[in-house]
């Protein structure tokens, strides 16, 4: 017992002034040797446990020498304080007594310095130090110091280097952490089809990590829903920039090629997408599907005639030869022939026998009769909406609604008389057309409604049907994505028909061929009429107006404005719309450029027009004496949006786009004489069954 006592007294005399001044030492040496290893904290609890042992014994000794215990426990406190002391006092003796110590001791060699410059030499290496002193015994000390400091800033610069590039690891292990939260916020906010949210958080990734391909994959995917193809096609080379072999970054630029009618690009995508995944049967399904969309382009491009030697379809198109049966069965060639006879005895009896004359009565007769009897009359089990004679009635216009809402079609005799009447109507029309609204009066704009036909029937039942006291413009867009474009375009075009000022139509940029070819349109007019009305649908179409401007002070247009300033009004009166919209120039900006939030122009999000800024519609305005823009173009969460300080609004009326985007409708309503704009929403209603894009080409229904 009293050899352990001992023992314990003498340990606690060597180790514990150690561990009292060692502390305080070391943890000082650290700090200056790296500042990022100052916390310490099993040589900072050691010191703090011992301390409170100490001042515990030194405050209750009288007691603790009566305990018996007492000097085990410190026995074996001391023992656990031995290796961290001596592992201390060895960090301490390796990293700066024998460097520093042994350095000024040996400093010297016949060479008288100044405390400065020894200090700056023990600061040196034990390497670097006879090396030194050689250079200075042949140079001198004044020549030398210079690069001493140097050698001594380069380092300290090194060790700061360390440290941030220590702290820099650390922020971007922090930032790939953040980056990654972000991207699952994205993709929970594109599966609820907030697509736009979905690209801020995937931007907000890419900011914080803009080296991981998938965030550049999945935003494209993201434009691509909202028919940004341009920025869609940007994203996705990014992802195949940073990783040539991912298969996602080629599916989704071949997906943008595709919905911008860019086939032969689509292709090239999918082929690489084939090489890198040669066993996904998706993958294969799609590049087949685009193979053969690229041979059926290039056929009709081998067969189709030149511009200037293609006839026009609604000139060989007679609809009062459309039918099954003759008009009447009673003009039968008996009844033909007496009724020549009777005609012939009556001018005798009136002329007398003038043979001449006779025979011009009779041949007359039997081929009036003959052209009478070749118009076909409608069958009689037709059940729905007829068009008596040749005017277009209010009343048949209802019924005709009334069918397409019970999902019944119309007689194609019918639908070519309306197309045929509307393109004759359309076409004695300025590509600029004026509208006045008359004090007291009001004046609807619709934006696109894209063959969603149960939400156009909303919108007449909340805003009334065109009528002259009640007139429409519908700015474009009528038709594609909706299964319900041939009810909208000929319920638009009858209208036009019965009253031509009652309602107003602009061309959009899905009215064309190539849109139509790709987003359900001409599969539709196939399915519901026939491959006839597709050629006729295409030339009427191009004789759409461009633009409308309401009381010479609302410019109302599709798309949005140009590439350059000082584009007058009559500059887009002289266009010659009578063509499928070009890839630039004043008539392609107008159906596809869209407004942004920043000053000047920049680059499409769409890959074709270009994006406009506040000056610009600012600018416009001025030049042509206007108050306001109104567009559409772009589907807005409440089915319209103020830009450019109130001097532009988009107006969008297909609520719920594609039965997925879950925006609203909206409408304008303008009162003369103060043209106002008061802005209507509405939310989608119920629809048959038929999915949109329903008779879209294969390949589209695949991505959709």
């Amino acid at each position: 017992m009293g050899v352990i006592i001992v023992i314990a007294k003498r340990f606690d005399a060597l180790i514990g002034p150690g561990v009292m001044l060692l502390y305080p030492l070391y943890a000082s040496l650290r700090a200056i040797e790296s500042p990022t290893m100052l916390d310490d904290q099993q040589w900072l609890t050691y010191w703090i446990i011992y301390s409170l042992i100490t001042i515990f014994e030194l405050s209750f000794w009288r007691i603790l020498a009566w305990l018996p215990f007492w000097p085990y426990l410190k026995l074996l406190f001391c023992m656990w304080l031995v290796l961290p002391m001596f592992s201390g006092a060895a960090y301490i003796y390796s990293n700066f007594v024998r460097k520093y110590v042994k350095i000024g001791m040996n400093v010297g060699g016949g060479t008288n310095y100044t405390d400065e410059q020894r200090r700056v030499l023990q600061m040196m290496s034990l390497d670097a130090r006879k090396s030194v002193q050689d250079y200075v015994d042949r140079f001198g000390w004044d020549s030398v110091e210079k690069a001493i400091k140097a050698v001594y800033i380069h380092f300290l610069l090194r060790h700061v280097r360390q440290n941030r590039d220590s702290m820099e690891t650390k922020n971007e292990n922090s930032d790939v952490s953040r980056a990654e939260e972000m991207k699952n916020q994205a993709n929970e906010a594109f599966k609820g089809h907030k697509f736009s949210n979905a690209i801020d958080l995937y931007t907000k990734a890419i900011e914080l990590n803009g080296n991981n391909a998938v965030y550049w994959a999945n935003r494209a995917f993201a434009h691509t829903k909202l028919e940004e193809y341009g920025s869609a096609i940007q994203d996705a080379s990014k992802a195949i920039e940073i990783d040539p072999k991912y298969s996602k970054g080629y599916y989704r630029r071949g997906a943008a090629y595709l919905a911008m009618g860019k086939f032969k690009d689509a292709l090239k995508d999918f082929q690489q997408v084939k090489r890198i995944c040669p066993n996904d049967p998706d993958a294969a399904r799609k590049l087949k599907e685009c193979e053969k969309a690229v041979m059926k382009m290039k056929f009709e491009e081998a067969i189709s005639a030149p511009v200037s030697e293609r006839r026009s379809v609604a000139e060989s198109i007679d609809y009062h030869t459309i039918g099954n049966k003759p008009r009447s069965s009673s003009f039968l060639p008996t009844k033909t022939a007496l009724a020549a006879v009777v005609a012939a005895v009556m001018v005798v009896a009136v002329r007398g026998f003038a043979t001449t004359e006779i025979l011009m009565v009779l041949v007359s007769v039997v081929l009036g009769t003959y052209w009478w009897g070749s118009f076909s009359e409608v069958e009689p089990q037709y059940s729905g909406a007829r068009i008596e004679g040749e005017e277009v009635t209010l009343e048949f216009v209802k019924q005709m609604m009334e069918d397409f809402k019970n999902q019944k079609t119309l007689h194609k005799r019918y639908a070519y008389q309306i197309v045929l009447k509307t393109r004759q109507i359309l076409q004695a029309l300025p590509s600029l057309v004026d509208i006045s609204v008359p004090n007291g009066k009001h004046f609807t704009v619709c934006g696109d409604v894209h063959g969603q036909f149960y939400d156009l029937l909303n919108i007449f039942e909340l805003n009334g049907l065109p009528s002259e006291e009640n007139p429409y413009l519908f700015n474009g867009d009528f038709v594609d994505r909706g299964s319900f474009s041939v009810e909208i375009i000929l319920t638009l075009f009858a209208f036009k028909c019965m009253s031509p000022s009652s309602i107003y139509l602009a061309r959009g940029n899905h009215e064309s061929k190539s849109m139509n070819k790709i987003y359900g349109f001409e599969g539709e007019v196939r399915s519901k009429l026939s491959e006839k009305f597709v050629d006729l649908f295409a030339e009427v179409f191009c004789y759409l107006p461009l633009a409308h401007v309401i009381n010479e002070k609302i410019f109302v247009v599709h798309g949005g404005l140009f590439s350059v300033d000082g584009v007058k009004l009559s500059d887009i009166r002289a266009i010659d719309r009578f063509c499928e919209p070009p890839e630039e120039g004043l008539m392609c900006e107008l159906l596809w450029s869209d407004p942004q939030p920043l000053p000047g122009r920049g680059p499409s999000k769409r890959g074709v027009g270009l994006s406009f800024g506040g000056d610009v519609t600012k600018r416009f305005l001025e030049d042509n004496n206007l108050d306001l823009v109104v567009r559409s173009h772009e589907v807005k969460d409440e089915g319209y949006e103020v830009d450019h300080d109130g001097k532009l609004i988009t107006v969008f009326s297909a609520p719920n786009y594609c039965d997925q985007m879950g925006n609203k409708g909206a409408f304008i309503r303008f009162e003369a004489p103060d043209m106002k704009p008061n802005i209507v929403t509405f939310s989608a209603v119920p629809h048959p069954d038929v999915k949109p894009m329903a008779y879209a080409n294969n390949f589209m229904r695949m991505f959709n």
